[in-house]
C-alpha cells in the first residue's frame, strides 16, 4: 500500500545521465532522512526524463535519446528502493514514426502501464516529440483504494492560455475525472510530469484541488516541483538541484483488504546492474 507521494526535482543543468542522477538523489534522500524515507512511495519523474539533453534545445544538442530500455532500468530501481514511479518518457515505439510520443508510464517492479500521452503541443512538438490527441488518459488502479492518473505538463492546465481571454475548458479533464470516479477508489492521485518554467503562473494547482497532486519539473528556468494534497498540505522545491522529495499520505483512508497478491511494493527482485550509460 502506498505510504508516500513525491517527485524527483530534476533541476540541475546537466541532463546527460538521468537514471544515474535519479539514483544519486534517492541515495542522498535516504542518507539525509533515514533508510525508510522513500519506502512505499510513488515518485513522479519529469516530462522527457530520459532524453539526456535539455528539453528546449532546438535543435536538440546532443541528439536526444529515445531508447525504450530506460523503462527496464526504472523498474529495477523501483525494486531496489521499494518505490513505484510515474515517469514522463519520450521513447521509440515504432520505427515508422518520425518522432515518438511524449508519454507517462506507471512503472513498478512488476508493472509497466501507459497512463497518458501529451495531447497539446508546445514549441517542441514535431521537433522533439509528436503530440497525440487520439489516445485518452487512463487511470491505473494501484490497489483497491488508490487510483493513479497522469497528464503531461500543459495538458494539466484547465485553460490552454492562462493570459488573455481563456479558451474553453480542457475537455479531457472531465473525461479523465469520470474514468477515475469509475474506479471507485477512495484516494485519487494526479501525477504531472512537466517541463514548465512558469508553474506558479498556471492554473494546474487550482484545477485539481479535489485530488492529491504531484508536479515533477525539469525546466532549466524557474524550475519548481510541487506536492499538494487534498488535506491542504503543500510542499514545493525550487532551484537548480536534483532532489527527491516525498510526503506522507493522509492515512485516514484505510482498507484492510486493499492488497494485491503481486503488489509492486512487496517485490523481491534484486538489482544486479543498471546500464552505466544512463
Amino acid at each position: 500500500m502506498l505510504q508516500r507521494i513525491g517527485f524527483f526535482h530534476f533541476g540541475a543543468e546537466d541532463k546527460t545521465h538521468p537514471v544515474r542522477s535519479l539514483i544519486r538523489a534517492l541515495e542522498r534522500s535516504i542518507e539525509d532522512h533515514g533508510d525508510r524515507y522513500v519506502e512505499d512511495a510513488l515518485i513522479v519523474l519529469p516530462e522527457a526524463f530520459n532524453i539526456r539533453t535539455t528539453y528546449n534545445n532546438d535543435p536538440p544538442i546532443p541528439t536526444p535519446s529515445y531508447d525504450p530500455g530506460v523503462k527496464a532500468c526504472l523498474r529495477m530501481i523501483a525494486a531496489e528502493f521499494r518505490v513505484v514511479f510515474v515517469a514522463g518518457l519520450i521513447v521509440e515505439e515504432s520505427a515508422e514514426q518520425a518522432r515518438p510520443f511524449s508519454s507517462a508510464y506507471f512503472l513498478g517492479a512488476h508493472t509497466c502501464k501507459l497512463l497518458a500521452r501529451k495531447r497539446w503541443g508546445d514549441q517542441m512538438a514535431g521537433r522533439l516529440y509528436a503530440s497525440c490527441e487520439e489516445w485518452p488518459s487512463v487511470p491505473y488502479l494501484h490497489d483497491d483504494e488508490t487510483a493513479v492518473a497522469a497528464l503531461i505538463c500543459i495538458d494539466a492546465q484547465q485553460y490552454r492560455k492562462p493570459e488573455g481571454p481563456p479558451e474553453p475548458c480542457n475537455p479531457e479533464h472531465a473525461a479523465l475525472r469520470k474514468r477515475i470516479d469509475e474506479t471507485k477508489a477512495l484516494r485519487k492521485i494526479l501525477c504531472v510530469p512537466a517541463n514548465l518554467k512558469n508553474l506558479l503562473e498556471t492554473d494546474i494547482e487550482s484545477a485539481w484541488q479535489d485530488m492529491d497532486l504531484v508536479v515533477a519539473n525539469s525546466s532549466a528556468e524557474k524550475c519548481v516541483s510541487v506536492i499538494k494534497m487534498r488535506n491542504g498540505m503543500r510542499r514545493d522545491e525550487p532551484g537548480k538541484l536534483n532532489k527527491v522529495v516525498v510526503e506522507q499520505l493522509d492515512q485516514t483512508i484505510q482498507d484492510a483488504n486493499a492488497r494485491q497478491a503481486t503488489h509492486d511494493l512487496n517485490a523481491s527482485l534484486t538489482v544486479t546492474s543498471v546500464d552505466s550509460n544512463w
